[in-house]
């Protein structure tokens, strides 16, 4: 004061951080692998040059608290994905962002080298696509077997000898795949009997002459 006298105190300063972060995703699509399955991280989703933090770096999650997440082959298609920014003050961001899951691989066509079939009487046979396949698979399942480009192959005489069968299938995603199988088709049909008329005369004695 004017006196000359002074006095101090102390005084405990808490500085704090409510600031939260700034959070961007953005959209992503995920490929499955050959085992239907496929690894989703934060960090696949979040836009990293627009997000940040005014102190210290961040932690990212997904809404449930988990750091992974993982899809298979019921995943494919769009859905909703949330992830949380959190820093070391425990201020929070979130972001929603679209996750399409894709399935890309291959289905494998496995065929029969050589299938034989013996047409009918009628000189007429069929062929199903499963008359041929041998162990055809996908990682997320085959929904579709075509053979030649249909259901059923038909044939008829005018295939006898060695021809090729094309077996096609699909997976649940439209993927498809092929093989050739040579088939062999042969007939065994009865020749038809053919009678000649014959005419017989008697003479005067009444004997056949």
């Amino acid at each position: 004061d004017s006196s000359g006298n002074s006095a101090t105190c102390s005084s405990n300063v808490i500085v704090a951080d409510n600031i939260p972060p700034i959070l961007s995703c953005s959209t992503t699509t995920l490929y499955l692998d050959p085992l239907g399955s496929a690894v989703l991280v934060p960090s696949d989703v979040v836009n990293t040059s627009l997000s940040s933090d005014n102190c210290t770096s961040l932690t990212y999650t997904f809404s449930n608290g988990s750091g992974v997440s993982v899809y298979d082959c019921d995943s494919v298609g769009s859905r909703t994905v949330e992830v949380i920014a959190s820093d070391a003050a425990g201020n929070q961001s979130v972001c929603q962002t679209t996750l399409t899951v894709i399935d890309t691989i291959l289905p494998t066509a496995v065929c029969r080298s050589t299938y034989s079939m013996q047409l009918d009487n009628q000189g007429l046979g069929f062929v199903l696509p499963s008359d041929i396949n041998l162990g055809s698979y996908d990682s997320c399942g085959i929904v579709d077997y075509q053979i030649n480009g249909a259901d059923t192959a038909f044939f008829d005489c005018t295939d006898i000898g060695s021809t090729a069968a094309t077996l096609l299938v699909l997976d649940a995603a439209g993927t498809p795949a092929s093989c050739v199988a040579t088939m062999t088709i042969t007939a065994n049909i009865p020749r038809p009997v053919v009678c000649n008329v014959a005419v017989s005369f008697l003479d005067a004695t009444g004997v056949v002459s």
